[in-house]
């Protein structure tokens, strides 16, 4: 599989996990693993650069939250 280029790659791509995820893990062959491994590793590149998660900053405290009451 080369790398995912458009949308439509990655809705193929994700289609193709799909079935492998039907089949369920202990079914898959040692080929079909090594495919499910490396479709899955492309998947998360494009998905880092297209989909990005935003972290949100923790909420500030007063600080009174160490000490006991």
């Amino acid at each position: 599989m080369s790398a995912i280029k458009t949308r439509r790659d990655y809705h193929l791509t994700r289609f193709k996990i799909e079935r492998f995820l039907e089949k369920g893990f202990e079914n898959l062959t040692l080929e079909e693993e090594e495919q499910l491994h490396n479709l899955s590793k492309e998947m998360t590149r494009y998905e880092m650069v297209h989909f990005p998660v935003q972290l949100k900053k923790p909420a500030v405290t007063s600080g009174n939250a160490d000490k006991e009451e």
